[in-house]
């Protein structure tokens, strides 16, 4: 996806409002760009995939989705849009993507998190990625400098870790 010379801010906070509005015409609930509506997108996302949308059809719901939850994270903690594209060496996924850095150069990508919802993973649980974002770097989080929330992996087989897979450093 070309998104030209625009910033990951500007593609981001578009592709959000056009996942807020949409929620506007269909007439369920509003999007406010809260902790609460969060709990209303994972609702959609589960009710989406009993429908049989999945993320390999629908890119652009994963896309208003994802910018939506990530804008959520950014007003919420602080947090700014990045393109993946322009730290090649830190980024495993797809460079076209926009990232939300957060405090503490922490990254994370909220595209995995929706596309693996809608296509049935209850692991990927937003409201529950979104509460456990909040909870390490909101406002009144213990620590909102962490530098590396990451604990070390346990000895034994190598399968990522939930905070692996929550911040992408698996």
């Amino acid at each position: 996806m070309n998104h030209d010379n625009r910033s990951a801010d500007e593609v981001a906070k578009e592709r959000a409002a056009a996942a807020v509005e949409a929620a506007r015409q269909l007439g369920d609930a509003e999007l406010d760009y809260s902790l609460e509506s969060v709990r209303y997108v994972e609702q959609t996302l589960a009710e989406f995939h009993k429908e049989g949308l999945r993320s390999n059809t629908h890119p652009n719901t994963v896309w208003a989705i994802a910018c939506y939850l990530g804008e959520v994270i950014v007003r919420q903690a602080g947090g700014e849009w990045i393109w993946g594209r322009d730290f090649p060496d830190k980024f495993p996924g797809p460079p076209e993507l926009p990232y939300v850095r957060l405090p503490g150069d922490v990254t994370i990508s909220t595209f995995g998190k929706v596309a693996g919802r809608l296509d049935g993973d209850d692991g990927d649980n937003v409201e529950f990625f979104c509460k456990m974002i909040m909870k390490t770097f909101g406002p009144g989080a213990a620590n909102p400098k962490a530098q590396d929330p990451t604990p070390s992996p346990p000895p034994g087989p190598s399968k990522p870790s939930f905070w692996k897979r929550l911040f992408g450093k698996g």
